[in-house]
Parts: structure tokens; C-alpha cells; sequence
């Protein structure tokens, strides 16, 4: 698609065509990253010490397969320990650092072969190693080392960003050992170290205070203050009380004042004045009818000359007004119009 727009663009500048080319846009997808651990089992599962030193290169020091296999004898430079990269991604050069264990491993494989141009030859010698090579040299290791986990050479990579990041390393400087062009390509480390996810404290740990100890107990919820005037009686309450008479029972209660007094008339305990400066009325006693006593209210069926049929309406002691009118009345019957019998 860039190519498409740079055609149109560029070089026949048909900008009328290269305006309605679109870009889909491609998922962006978290890097897998190792932990430390795997990271030691994978180098020591990588066979012969030519595989080990660039799967250590790559972790070591954070390049790229494309920069491990282009490397030479000459880019070490044990004296200021770092390692030159030339003409990396985007044709730039650069340095990253060289740890002792790094220029220990690669002494060990110089030693073997002694090359002379590249660090890691071909099979004849004159041309670099492959990546296809390397990247197979690093699954046959994740394999051996037991790691279920999608392994790549540039997996490596994500893992020295990640670790370098846990370890409160600067993310500019991280950017600059990576050679990104952009502080957002190195940003992304920041979802996945999880050391640094893990440091962080969750607001709602503000919130619930935690217990001392296992058998600690929680504090119980403070209750509501009741209110003056209570809750009035539930229905079973009703139903049970509903028999016997209410009376009403005259209290005095004092005031401050001892002179003065106020009249609080209760019905079963509870007070009828509230506390607005209600007049303590009472309201009228309310019979109720016991729950066997009650009709049902499934619909009943009416016997005319519609038929018998259950009606729509809920209520089943008066009929629908629709079905009024459909029934005979006999004593209207005589007003009839008749016709003469032959």
C-alpha cells in the first residue's frame, strides 16, 4: 500500500487516486517476553558454543538477527567494553555495552574457529551465517529447554528491554541501546514488565482497611439509628392481630420542665405523635380478611348465549361490558316485528 501511494503521489502524481487509497491497519500485539530463569535454560539447551554466543548477543546486548549475523572480529572493543553496530535498521551505527560473561562466551568461540571477518561464518567462511540458521538453532533450544512459550531470536531482544526496564533503567537510555527512532517503540516494554505493574499499589487498598492476623475479625457495620416513628407492622402481623380488638394505652412522659407533660397515645408500641409535632390522632382500626377467606382471582366463566368462554378481564365478579350487550332480554321479545304465518 505505501508503495501504491508513492506511485500515485510521486512519481504520476494522480493525487485524485492516491487521496482514496486507505491503510488497514494491522493488531498490535503485546511482545512475548522471557523470565530470567527460561532465559538461562535456553542458553544452556543451545547446541555448541557457535549458537550459544549469538543467542547471548542477542539477550546481551539487545540486537537484532539482522545485526548478530553482521557482525565482525573488529566491532568488539574489549578495552572500552562495548560493541559496534554498524549500519543497523534505518542504515544508522551504534554502540552497546559489552558484559564480562558476553566477552567471556565469545572468547570461547573465537578460540574454536578463529575467524577473521565476520564473528559468525557461513559454511565456507567468507559469508555471514544465516538467520534462518539462528532462528532454528534458537527453537531446537526453547524445545530442549522445556519452554512452551512462542520463542523467536527477537524474543530475546523484548526480554533485555524488559529486564533492563524492571531493573528502574532509564527508558531514554533503553531507546538508545535499542536504536529506536521513536521513545513509543520502546514505551511498549512498559506493559509487560510486570515487576514494575506489580510495585504499583491499587487505590482500592486505601479503601478496606486489612485485618491483623488470621483470626482477626471484621468490624461489624454500624446499624441505622431507628427513627421515632417505626416501621409499621408487617402483614402476617396484621393477620394475627387482626381478631382481637386494638386498645389504646395512655402514657405520660416527661419533659424537661417538670411541670410539663406530653400525652403520647401508642397503638401496640408504636407512637402515633411524630416527631414534627404530630396531634397523636388515631387513624380507624382496619379489619382484614384472612388469606383463606379471600376469592381467587383466576377468571370465572358466564353461562349465555355466547357461549361459555373464559372472560378477559381480571376481576371476576362483574362481566365484561363487551358481553352485555350480546345478551337476550325476554320480556323484549314482544316488541318484535313478526311476520304473518301463511
Amino acid at each position: 500500500m505505501a508503495a501504491l501511494k508513492f506511485f500515485f503521489r510521486i512519481t504520476v502524481q494522480r493525487f485524485d487516486i492516491a487521496n482514496h487509497i486507505q491503510l488497514v491497519r494491522q493488531p498490535r500485539r503485546l511482545p512475548v517476553v522471557l523470565s530470567p530463569e527460561e532465559v538461562t535454560r535456553l542458553l544452556e539447551a543451545a547446541r555448541g558454543p557457535k549458537y550459544k554466543a549469538a543467542l547471548a548477543v542477542a539477550y546481551g546486548a539487545g540486537l537484532r538477527i539482522s545485526e548478530i549475523v553482521s557482525l565482525k572480529v573488529s566491532d568488539i572493543d574489549s578495552k572500552r567494553m562495548v560493541i559496534r553496530v554498524e549500519q543497523g535498521k534505518g542504515r544508522k551505527d551504534r554502540y552497546v555495552m559489552l558484559s564480562p560473561h558476553l566477552l567471556e562466551l565469545l572468547r570461547t568461540w573465537w578460540l574454536v574457529l578463529r575467524p577473521r571477518g565476520y564473528l559468525f561464518p557461513g559454511q565456507d567462511r567468507i559469508s555471514p551465517l544465516s538467520q534462518r540458521q539462528v532462528r532454528r538453532a534458537c527453537l531446537e533450544a526453547a524445545g530442549v529447554a522445556g519452554i512452551t512459550k512462542r520463542v523467536s531470536p527477537h524474543c530475546l531482544r523484548h526480554s533485555f528491554a524488559t529486564h533492563l526496564l524492571e531493573r528502574k533503567v532509564d527508558i531514554r537510555v533503553i531507546q538508545v541501546l535499542l536504536g529506536h527512532a521513536k521513545l513509543d517503540s520502546t514505551a511498549i516494554y512498559t506493559q509487560v514488565a510486570t515487576k514494575t505493574i506489580q510495585e504499583v499499589t491499587s487505590p482500592l487498598e486505601h479503601l478496606i482497611p486489612r485485618t491483623q492476623g488470621t483470626g482477626a475479625k471484621l468490624p461489624k457495620p454500624v446499624e441505622r439509628a431507628q427513627s421515632r416513628r417505626q416501621v409499621a407492622p408487617t402483614r402476617q402481623t396484621r393477620l394475627k392481630t387482626s381478631s382481637k380488638p386494638m386498645k389504646r394505652t395512655k402514657i405520660r412522659k416527661a419533659s424537661k420542665a417538670p411541670e410539663q407533660a406530653q400525652e403520647v397515645y401508642l397503638i401496640r408500641g408504636v407512637s402515633a405523635a411524630s416527631s414534627a409535632g404530630g396531634r397523636g390522632r388515631f387513624p380507624r382500626a382496619r379489619t382484614y380478611v384472612a388469606q383463606s377467606q379471600r376469592r381467587s382471582r383466576e377468571p370465572r366463566t358466564i353461562k349465555s348465549d355466547v357461549g361459555d368462554r373464559e372472560l378477559p378481564h381480571g376481576d371476576s365478579r362483574r362481566p365484561c361490558r363487551a358481553l352485555r350487550r350480546l345478551r337476550t332480554y325476554t320480556h323484549r321479545l314482544q316488541f318484535l316485528p313478526y311476520g304473518q304465518i301463511p
